[in-house]
């Protein structure tokens, strides 16, 4: 009980004092609100709105303790149908855009499409999904080369 008090307050104490903004009543951290506008513009371009004044998905960087993981959609513990992600904020610091775009529109596809892991992979070993886990056997492989295709994927789930 106290460990969880204990994440209570430093993750309070972590949300105040990042650089968040309100986007259309949403709290987002500013460097996040480029990659909220990628994906509805990558959402529009595949005939799918993501209106995030309607489905409010807040957006953080904070330090995520659990080792690997880059990303989490959790579901806010006062109401449900508000949806947070968090992203690690030390991967964050040295992510490339492109890493950083993944890992976004990762979390996006959980906390607004709804979408679970997927594995798959394809005869080179590669993942085929932006909803890999990371922790299955097939290697992510984000690149400009294959970034439409994915992201095609992601939205025909």
């Amino acid at each position: 009980m106290v460990i969880r008090i204990i994440f209570f307050l430093l993750t309070i104490v972590v949300l105040v004092s990042s650089c968040t903004t309100k986007v259309d009543g949403v709290t987002i951290n500013e460097e996040l609100i480029p990659y909220y506008e990628s994906f509805k513009a990558e959402a529009a371009l595949r005939g799918v709105v993501f209106d995030n004044s309607e489905v409010q998905i807040e957006g953080y960087l904070q330090n995520i303790p659990e080792s690997g993981v880059l990303g989490a959609c959790r579901r806010n513990a006062e109401n449900e149908n508000s949806p947070q992600i968090f992203l690690d904020e030390p991967y964050w610091r040295t992510a490339t855009s492109l890493e950083r775009e993944y890992v976004m529109f990762h979390e996006l596809g959980h906390c607004f499409l709804l979408l679970s892991h997927d594995d798959s992979q394809d005869d080179k070993g590669d993942c085929v999904s932006i909803m890999a886990s990371g922790i299955g056997n097939c290697q992510t492989n984000y690149n400009q080369f294959n970034r439409d295709s994915l992201i095609t994927e992601l939205f025909a789930k």
